[in-house]
């Protein structure tokens, strides 16, 4: 009889929360010659190994969402590229014989020892723990094993020291006590946003092991909107009916991108101006859907390197949106070469018994008003123009939330209808 392992992501981002005494934290705007890089340099800067490693945790999430959104573009997606890649390889760790090469295959590991990959994990841990004071972002892993199971030690030991995992054993033969273990972590790492992950039907005696990601992300715009220049405005809907919506109004210098498929604006925040909000929208007589005919990591690198800055301000309309989404990935990941670890895998390098992957669900929180949202970014200046280009989510769109450091990808997600 096969047992079973379950891997869980929360990816929780929220902007504009008021500080103590509901005031926003003061800032210094940095002028943007002094904090801009050219972003066909960012990635230079990182080892190789680093930057196969973001490269492929952003291909797999641009693969990832793609999937998620056929047949899908009338919804609402949220997705953290970030926390599933981490917790996928928390389980690629104990991975053995063709299980192993499938995951390599899958993850786009090709090419990176166990080591190396560590090594960058490692890494950017370590970069991601240093954006600046505005910026609160943590990243959690657990693994929590039944109490009767061995774990291997090696498992264990790089758990917690590179994956700065939280290892602890918990009575799956009582699954609603182990229930509320795990989701009170989740709750903690999420500074209770997100009470739960797991539900009863989730976990039975079969369970093994769960692994965990938690990634919490609170943030403010470099350049906060205006409450006061909220208005209602019609936000046309996919199937071309209009909803009157909060929109967010600002003239703000920033980098913006232009070409036949879609407008884009970059939204900084905080004073390094380090991560940001990439916000898409397709032009008129384009869909999503059709933007997500061109969402490839070879293209997603030609966008970050065509943003032009905009010293003298573009307008920006932008709708506060709320994004809730809770999705079970087994069926998507099958899609994506990943289906032998629902099957007959080999993950002896956990514990010595098989098991199989039973379940893989994903948790997201995306909030976005006038005083911030879940990004920052280091601001790139290409040029100037005169007469500041204009930019209006006033229908379907997309959005990234990167840091720019690294590449690394935070969230994805599509407004579909912000009323929701």
């Amino acid at each position: 009889m096969w047992r079973w392992i379950l891997l869980v992501t929360i990816g929780f981002a929220v902007g504009g929360m008021p500080s103590q005494g509901g005031v926003t934290p003061p800032r210094s705007i940095v002028p943007a010659p002094e904090i801009a890089s050219h972003l066909e340099d960012e990635i230079a800067r990182w080892e190789p190994t680093m930057q196969q490693l973001t490269q492929a945790n952003a291909n797999f999430g641009f693969l990832v969402f793609s999937r998620l959104a056929e047949g899908r573009e009338d919804e609402n997606l949220a997705l953290s590229p970030t926390s599933l890649s981490m917790a996928l390889t928390l389980l690629y760790r104990g991975a053995r014989s063709q299980t192993q090469q499938q995951m390599t295959s899958a993850l786009g590991y090709a090419g990176l020892s166990l080591e190396e990959l560590d090594r960058s994990y490692g890494d950017l841990f370590a970069t991601l723990a240093e954006v600046s004071p505005d910026v609160e972002l943590n990243i959690a892993n657990s693994v929590w094993a039944g109490i009767s199971e061995t774990l291997d030690s090696s498992f264990v030991e790089t758990s917690r020291t590179i994956y700065r995992a939280r290892v602890d054993r918990v009575n799956f033969s009582q699954p609603q006590d182990a229930l509320q273990q795990i989701n009170r972590w989740v709750a903690a790492e999420t500074n209770d946003r997100i009470e739960e992950i797991l539900s009863p039907s989730d976990l039975d005696r079969e369970t093994v092991i769960v692994l965990a990601n938690a990634l919490y992300f609170l943030g403010y715009w470099t350049y906060p909107f205006s409450e006061e220049e909220t208005r209602l405005h019609p936000f046309t809907l996919p199937d071309g009916t209009q909803k009157q919506h909060p929109m967010m109004v600002q003239q703000m210098p920033t980098r913006y991108c232009e070409t036949a498929l879609f407008k884009a604006v970059e939204l900084p925040y905080g004073e390094s101006e380090r991560m940001s909000l990439y916000a898409f929208v397709p032009k008129p007589g384009k869909t999503l859907a059709d933007f997500y005919q061109h969402l490839t990591l070879e293209n997603w690198n030609i966008w970050m390197n065509s943003f032009d800055w905009y010293s003298s301000g573009a307008l920006v309309k932008l709708p506060k949106f709320r994004l809730d989404d809770e999705r079970e990935l087994n069926e998507v990941l099958k899609s994506v070469g990943l289906g032998g670890i629902f099957e007959t895998p080999d993950f002896s390098g956990i514990v010595p018994q098989s098991f199989a992957v039973s379940l893989v669900k994903q948790k997201t929180y995306i909030d976005v008003n006038e005083k911030g949202t879940e990004a920052t970014a280091a601001t790139a200046i290409v040029g100037t123009r005169s007469s500041p280009p204009e930019i209006e989510f006033d229908r379907p769109f997309f959005f990234a939330i990167r840091d720019n450091d690294t590449g690394a990808i935070l969230f994805l997600g599509s407004v579909a209808d912000p009323t929701l």
